[in-house]
C-alpha cells in the first residue's frame, strides 16, 4: 500500500535537492503563460501587493516572487513563486480569477517542487456540476480523453491532498501529479499547463454571460471559493514555519486576493 503523505512529510524525508535550475525553468513558464494573458486582457498592476514583489527571511533562505493584476474581465490574476530552492521546495502559481458577470470557469495552475516535480491544474467550476449538467457537458466533458491519458501515464505519480476540503474542491478534471524531475517530465507538464491555459482562452473568444440577476450571488460564491481555499491548503504550514503566522497571512491573502479572516 502507497502511503499518502503530506508536502511537509515529503519534504523531510527527502534529502536535500538544488532545485533552483528547475525553479528557473518553472518559472520561465509560469512567465510565457502570464505573457499570453497579459497579452490578450486590460490588466493592470495590483498596488495592494506591491510589498510583495520580491520577499525573503532575513536569512534568505526562503524567497519568493509576486506580480498580481486586476482587470475589466479578470478580478483578480496572481503569478507568483515562494520556496527555498536550496532545500529543493518551490511552490508557483498562476490563479486566474474571473469577474462575476461571466459564467466561464476560473483556472489554476501550480507547479513545484517537493523536491520531486509537483504539477496541478484545474477548471474552477462557477455552478454545481453534480445538477448543471448542460455545465459539466460544454467545459469539463470535452477534457476526459486527455484527463485520461495522463491519468495512465507511468512517468506520473497522482497527489492525494490529505485535506477532505481540497480534495472536494477538485474538478473531474483536475490535474494534480508528482513526477521526477527530468526534461521530459518538465515537457510534459509545461505542454500541459499551455494546453489548459489555451483552451480556456478559446472560451474566452465568446465567454458565457451571467445573468445580472446572478452576479451578487456569483461574486459571493467566487470569494467564499478563494477565501476557503486559502484558509485550508495544508501547505500553508510550510509558510508559516518560514515567515511566522503574521506574514504568512499576509502572503496567502496576496495569493488569493481576499482577506482570509473575513
Amino acid at each position: 500500500m502507497t502511503a499518502v503523505k503530506s508536502i511537509q512529510e515529503l519534504l523531510d524525508e527527502s534529502p536535500a535537492t538544488d532545485a533552483t535550475t528547475t525553479l528557473g525553468r518553472l518559472w520561465g513558464v509560469m512567465g510565457e503563460l502570464r505573457a499570453k494573458l497579459l497579452a490578450r486582457f486590460e490588466l493592470h498592476p495590483n498596488p495592494d501587493t506591491a510589498d510583495l514583489r520580491a520577499y525573503g527571511t532575513a536569512d534568505g533562505r526562503f524567497r519568493g516572487e509576486m506580480f498580481t493584476f486586476r482587470g475589466p474581465v479578470i478580478d483578480y490574476l496572481v503569478s507568483s513563486w515562494i520556496g527555498n530552492p536550496a532545500l529543493g521546495f518551490t511552490n508557483l502559481h498562476l490563479n486566474i480569477w474571473l469577474k462575476p458577470h461571466l459564467r466561464v470557469p476560473h483556472l489554476g495552475i501550480v507547479f513545484g517542487t517537493i523536491p520531486d516535480l509537483f504539477f496541478y491544474a484545474d477548471y474552477v467550476p462557477r455552478t454545481d456540476l453534480w445538477v448543471d449538467l448542460e455545465y459539466l457537458d460544454r467545459y469539463y466533458e470535452p477534457l476526459n480523453p486527455g484527463y485520461l491519458e495522463l491519468r495512465g501515464d507511468a512517468r506520473l505519480k497522482p497527489f492525494v491532498s490529505l485535506s477532505t476540503y481540497i480534495r472536494q474542491a477538485q474538478s473531474p478534471a483536475a490535474l494534480a501529479y508528482t513526477a521526477p524531475v527530468t526534461d521530459d517530465t518538465l515537457s510534459l507538464v509545461t505542454a500541459a499547463a499551455h494546453e489548459r491555459l489555451d483552451r480556456w482562452l478559446a472560451w474566452m473568444e465568446q465567454p458565457e454571460v451571467t445573468p445580472e440577476a446572478g452576479q451578487a450571488a456569483m461574486a459571493q460564491r467566487d470569494l467564499a471559493i478563494r477565501r476557503a481555499t486559502g484558509q485550508r491548503d495544508p501547505a500553508n504550514a510550510i509558510g508559516v514555519r518560514a515567515f511566522g503566522a503574521e506574514y504568512a497571512g499576509r502572503l496567502l491573502e496576496g495569493l488569493w486576493g481576499v482577506r482570509l479572516d473575513g
